[in-house]
């Protein structure tokens, strides 16, 4: 099987802000503002000459809120999660039994792995270690992020 890639961003057609998810197209205007577009989860899309198939659904999401499954979930089982909640990068991760303020995901170039912001553990021995669950994420809580951070 292989490892599902999906991402979110912030829609900006809306008021509300809200994410959607699917696959990331980037680009940059000729005046060089960048660009980002998520074409929805299942939906079938053609590419030919590097271009989208003109009818192709997709939402204008801000770049600066785009950020990619990470192929782990956190440790909720609920109704809703039964398999525990997705956990992309730059979400905040938290257990007050263990932690007194969440902890962000960052990807650590030099090691090629999604990393938690305070701790040397790689994410996924972390995520079930501290039984970490997904509690926000850095840009609609930032006034989450209280404790050290990188």
């Amino acid at each position: 099987m292989g490892r599902e890639i999906k991402f979110r961003g912030k829609r900006i057609d809306n008021e509300m802000g809200e994410f959607v998810y699917g696959s990331l197209f980037k680009g940059e205007t000729a005046e060089g503002k960048q660009l980002a577009y998520i074409i929805p989860c299942g939906t079938r899309y053609e590419v030919m000459n590097g271009r989208l198939h003109r009818n192709t659904p997709l939402f204008e999401v801000d770049p600066e809120t785009v950020g990619q499954f990470i192929w782990l979930r956190d440790s909720t089982r609920t109704k809703e999660y039964p398999e525990g909640q997705e956990i992309y990068d730059t979400d905040l991760l938290h257990n007050e039994k263990v932690l007194n303020y969440p902890v962000r995901i960052i990807f650590d170039k030099e090691l090629g792995a999604y990393m938690i912001h305070t701790q040397s553990d790689f994410l996924g021995n972390a995520v079930y270690k501290y039984h970490l669950k997904v509690f926000g994420n850095s840009h609609d809580n930032p006034e989450l992020i209280t404790g050290p951070q990188l």
